[in-house]
């Protein structure tokens, strides 16, 4: 055997090792003479999967050769399989598969010879041929002003389609007045002439082609946006979350392409306006409203923007954003990654700061329309952090799935609006039932019903991330003689402060929003019922040896202080449960709880 280095002698040790093994415990096969008698087949092959690329070989002579077992990754690297990624970890392997490429291998009574192995330069020459597809394809769109004016551009395409490499793929898009010129300098290669062409999600052209496209795209959006209103009367959440999270989307990505495309979006505009709002509500929507509803979630709207205000910021950021990459593809400067996502990261927060200070502003402009209790609502909107459980999907196995009657009552107490299909009398006294009624009355049941369901909500998680979990726990008995009713909170739960101490808490929902809060601000409401409960249960509870945590919080879900802190404690203790490894249902139901 000729003297090879250290790097081969390991990897010919590997093989020959795991042709041992196979021999000794009698796996070796010629699989009924396909394979020669006196030869042994290896495969060697690459993959790339998970962020990871992996070389690895299998011997070919066992019953099951692409079984996992019989797989010897050799070379492993976690970044893309480009031509210089392979060429830095896969080279110094160039030499030691060739040298197994016929090498003798003798064991017992058998002389095999390792031949026909598929070697690593194989790989790379693919690699790089698909590189150079790539190239080609990149000229997939080529922009000249005309075949005069550009002669390197035109030599350049020409020698691509001389190739005879997918030349159907290849449009040329120049001025109207020079498509006559182009097709004569490309009547013999098969390339398309044109105006105005689709590329990469966006268009190329001149005005007019990409008006006639945006207004093509327009049509299909504010169609799609009828269907949705459609769905809305009955599905508000599910209407809601595909507006949010999918159709906005998809006409914010075609706004970062293609410039000065403002003006065609106005009859999407009409459509969520007069159509889609009114349907997500349930009933009639005012003009302010409607301004409203188009600022972000923690702005008091409702995140579903004006596409024809966010065609501007759109673009401009995304000009600013690859300004690096533009450069590098004119020639003007090499491409630099570090410079790239500075770039990115400078622009997208320009355009966070830019959207802040048109919003905020209009925010301000759009409160004095509403009545005075309104605009409290709307302010504590806006400071509350009451918002975040319309971000959340619809999703049945976390209950975030809502019925149309809650999604709406949501958004009817969110903005200070009576909720669609009202009954005309309370069911408990009789007067005339409103929003903030419903809120605030004591015979007709709903107070102790949205108590009783928060109380149940938070012990049924807690059961979830603690083991002692007790509802009602009496921390003081009855006393007839004395007339003392006893002391009784909603929940007990051990360990939830201090290992082993029972954690006793009691829940109060108060809406900020009654006649009697509307001197002072919510947090001093909140405050007040935390100093109450306290008043009432703490010293009973220091003396039963636990602590007492006040649970208070508005209709809407504004949270105080020491309730938010019990529920960050909670969600923390239960992201680590191995029963709910991955859920984060904590924040965004509290709103809806109420």
């Amino acid at each position: 055997m000729r003297e090879i280095s250290k790097q081969i002698v390991e990897l010919v040790a590997k093989v020959v090792h795991l042709l041992e093994e196979n021999e000794r415990t009698r796996r070796l096969t010629w699989h009924e003479g396909f394979i020669n008698a006196s030869e042994v087949w290896i495969k060697i092959e690459g993959d790339k999967g998970g962020g990871m690329f992996k070389m690895n070989f299998q011997i070919a002579n066992i019953a099951t050769p692409n079984s996992v077992h019989n797989t010897c990754v050799f070379c492993c690297f976690a970044a893309g399989d480009s031509v210089t990624n392979l060429h830095a970890a896969l080279d110094r392997f160039k030499d030691q598969v060739e040298h197994l490429n016929g090498m003798k291998w003798s064991f017992s009574k058998y002389s095999l010879e390792l031949q026909n192995l598929p070697l690593l330069q194989t790989e790379l020459e693919e690699a790089q041929q698909a590189q150079e597809n790539f190239q080609q394809m990149a000229t997939y769109v080529v922009l000249v002003g005309g075949a005069e004016r550009n002669p390197r551009a035109v030599n350049l395409l020409k020698q691509a389609a001389d190739k005879k490499t997918c030349q159907r793929h290849f449009v040329l898009v120049v001025a109207p007045q020079f498509e006559d010129v182009a097709r004569n300098c490309f009547k013999d290669l098969g390339i398309t002439v044109s105006s105005g062409h689709r590329f990469l999600g966006g268009v190329i052209g001149t005005r007019e082609y990409c008006r006639n496209f945006m207004k093509q795209k327009v049509e299909y959006w504010t169609e799609c946006v009828t269907k949705v209103s459609k769905a809305a009367v009955r599905a508000p959440q599910a209407a809601f979350s595909t507006m949010t999270k999918s159709l906005q989307c998809e006409w914010e990505f075609v706004q970062r392409v293609v410039p000065d495309c403002a003006e065609t979006f106005i009859p999407l505009q009409h459509a969520i306006s007069d159509q889609f709002f009114p349907s997500l509500l349930g009933g009639v929507v005012t003009v302010e409203e409607k301004h409203l509803f188009q600022l972000p979630t923690y702005l008091a709207g409702l995140g579903i923007y004006d596409p024809t205000e966010t065609a501007v910021h759109a673009y401009k950021t995304s000009r600013q954003g690859t300004a690096t990459v533009s450069e590098a593809i004119k020639g003007v400067t090499a491409f630099q990654h570090e410079q790239h996502l500075e770039s990115l990261t400078t622009a997208r927060k320009m355009s966070t700061k830019a959207k802040e200070d048109d919003f905020i502003p209009k925010f301000e402009s759009i409160i004095p329309s509403f009545s005075p209790d309104r605009q409290r609502a709307l302010r504590r909107s806006l400071n509350g952090k009451t918002s975040t459980w319309l971000n959340v999907l619809p999703l049945q196995n976390y209950h975030f799935d809502l019925s149309p009657l809650q999604f709406r009552d949501g958004l009817a107490i969110r903005y200070l609006r009576d909720p669609p299909c009202l009954p005309p009398k309370c069911d408990g006294c009789g007067t005339a039932l409103t929003l903030q009624h419903a809120l605030d009355c004591k015979k007709g049941g709903l107070v102790i019903q949205r108590h009783n369901e928060i109380r149940d909500c938070i012990g049924d998680i807690a059961s979830q991330v603690w083991t002692h979990v007790i509802k009602e726990p009496v921390v003081r008995e009855a006393d007839v003689k004395n007339a003392d009713g006893g002391l009784r909170l909603d929940l007990g739960i051990r360990g939830v402060w201090q290992p082993q101490v029972e954690a006793l808490f009691d829940v109060i929902v108060v809406d900020t929003d009654a006649p009697s809060h509307r001197t002072r601000s919510p947090e001093a409401i909140l405050e007040s019922g935390a100093k109450e409960k306290k008043r009432v249960y703490e010293q009973a509870v220091v003396e039963r040896r636990g602590t007492f945590t006040p649970i208070v919080l508005s209709v809407d879900g504004l949270l105080h202080r020491e309730a938010e802190h019990f529920l960050k404690r909670m969600a923390a203790n239960l992201a680590q449960s191995p029963i709910l490894k991955h859920v984060d249902m904590l924040g965004p139901d509290w709103p809806l709880l109420s």
